[in-house]
């Protein structure tokens, strides 16, 4: 009886981690939004400029949004995309031109970029890819520098929240002006998400095989003792 309840658990066990890898839970998280850079990586050279763009896809009735920004001022410069307002600011784009822009500032000594804006009924909300702001930077020195998306908030025109990924950034500061590699340098907690969910998949996939193998041989082996 003992045996016949082990073998139970396990079989059990085996159906909820293939439940885990059913098509359902295993695209949930590819179905949320993102929020990146493009390009990913850019290189300068000392005293040049160079503009990344921030992107969210895969969105759904956005219509309003607020990041967050962090970057090393050592290296970097945000350049000024509207001088006829005090302070300095990052360019919004044309998807908010029914909207309204509530907070738009960077600071270059700390290295902080702090965004907000909204549409404005009845502009229709924004779905798919889109590109919503973009930033220019003067390199100063040699080095590199995460781009980082400290935080991120999506909501549609009811205000509901949208799930979203947040994907870092990389500029690189060099002579050359090349790109740095992004899968070579990116820490692992800012390494590309699909990567990650992918080796959970497969993490899971081989403990739902050792599981059924394990159960199996139970099985065989209480059959051989039975007879």
């Amino acid at each position: 009886m003992k045996k016949k309840m082990i073998i139970v658990s396990l079989a059990l066990l085996g159906i909820i981690v293939a439940g885990m890898l059913s098509p359902t839970n295993v695209n949930a998280q590819d179905d949320n939004a993102t929020i990146q850079f493009d390009p990913m990586t850019i290189g300068l050279m000392p005293a040049s400029k160079g503009t990344v763009s921030v992107t969210i896809d895969n969105v759904r009735d956005l219509y309003a949004l607020e990041f967050h920004l962090t970057f090393n001022p050592q290296l970097m410069e945000v350049v000024d995309a509207d001088q006829a307002q005090d302070g300095i600011q990052i360019a919004s784009t044309d998807v908010w031109k029914d909207g309204f822009v509530a907070l738009n500032k960077v600071d270059n000594n700390t290295g902080k970029i702090d965004f907000a804006v909204t549409l404005l009924n009845p502009a229709p909300p924004l779905s798919g890819k889109q590109t919503v702001a973009t930033i220019t930077f003067n390199a100063k020195n040699e080095g590199m520098s995460q781009i980082s998306i400290d935080s991120a908030i999506l909501s549609t025109r009811d205000a509901q929240e949208i799930a979203v990924a947040r994907l870092n950034g990389l500029i690189g500061v060099s002579p050359s002006g090349a790109a740095p590699d992004a899968q070579a340098t990116l820490s692992p907690n800012q390494d590309n998400v699909n990567n990650r969910n992918g080796m959970s998949k497969a993490t899971l996939a081989g403990l739902a095989v050792l599981v059924l193998l394990v159960a199996v041989g139970i099985f065989g082996y209480a059959m051989k003792r039975r007879n």
